[in-house]
């Protein structure tokens, strides 16, 4: 009996490396296929995306990490689906949404390319900038929503067994760095070199709108899977209207973790596999349910145990 399995797709981590991605490269053809045609379809080349090679000009260091870990991941969830079957239902975080839709076929992968590129990481006026903070006490939360400045930008809800919830806080980087630091946390904030924008916070209206226009054109069709998003107020997506609103919308508002895993609750998964980096360090509990992850350490012990049987 196939047991019910949900994908989620972890967020871009721009202090990612690709080391991991690089050696999938060489030894997954899966990976190596899906590096080749994301890297065709953003007119790149692949050293680029695997971060052999320095950045270009015209793109910023969240651009090219956002498409290379699109690509790995879609190569591993290519070789899941192959083995398990189809999965109950996809769903990922910021960046992990643009692969999850790609693997529901809601998204071609030019679309997909297309909507990282047009996510251009510059702020229009004051510099912007994202921080990540743990708050131990539910009541140590509000600080953190100062608009228009300072925003909850994600909520990753509790981690580590529930000792704390973590948030990802978005805004004004004079904010965050100033004001932000008075909070009942420690608000780690992003340096420019890594993050010069305000992600999932109205200071992105612009990028929605261009979103938007851009989806005006595309025939977006009915995903093949059922799409779990971080949006509690659009839910379970089904449609081609979901889908617009989930890749629009979500440049502005507030991502909900726990609002996605509750979705996911609802299709009886059994299983839960972790896509991409940084998801399996916050021990977050998928709803009770087996987790495994798919990142760095995964790509350590799989290449390791071929290399002792070797």
């Amino acid at each position: 009996m196939t047991i019910p399995y949900a994908l989620i797709f972890g967020p871009a981590d721009v202090s990612h490396m690709m080391k991991d991605m690089q050696r999938l490269y060489d030894t997954h053809s899966q990976v190596r296929a899906r590096f080749g045609q994301v890297a065709r379809s953003a007119g790149m080349d692949v050293n680029t995306i695997l971060r052999k090679t320095p950045l270009l000009d015209d793109a910023s260091c969240m651009q090219v990490v956002s498409l290379g870990l699109l690509a790995g991941m879609l190569g591993i969830a290519d070789d899941i689906i192959e083995q398990r079957g189809a999965p109950s239902c996809v769903g990922g975080i910021s960046l992990g949404e643009v692969a999850a839709l790609c693997v529901a076929g809601g998204l071609t992968l030019d679309e997909a390319t297309a909507l990282i590129r047009l996510r251009v990481d510059m702020p229009e006026a004051e510099d912007e900038t994202v921080g990540f903070v743990m708050v131990m006490e539910e009541g140590g939360r509000a600080f953190y929503n100062q608009p228009p400045e300072m925003r909850i930008a994600v909520d990753y809800g509790q981690i580590h067994q529930g000792i704390g919830s973590l948030l990802m806080v978005a805004g004004l980087r004079r904010a965050l760095e100033g004001r932000g630091q008075e909070g009942s946390g420690v608000l780690e904030v992003l340096p420019p070199a890594l993050c010069n924008s305000a992600y999932h916070t109205p200071y992105r209206q612009r990028i929605a709108e261009q979103i938007d226009a851009y989806l005006q054109g595309c025939a977006l069709p009915a995903p093949r899977y059922p799409l779990v998003t971080c949006l509690p107020e659009i839910g379970v997506v089904n449609d081609p209207q979901g889908i617009k609103q989930m890749c629009v919308r979500g440049e502005t508002e507030m991502l909900s973790v726990p609002a996605m895993i509750r979705q996911m609750q609802s299709f009886g998964v059994a299983d839960v596999i972790c896509i991409g980096p940084f998801l399996r360090s916050l021990n977050m509990d998928f709803g009770g349910v087996s987790t495994s992850f798919r990142d760095e350490q995964w790509v350590d012990d799989i290449l390791s145990s071929l290399s002792a049987v070797e």
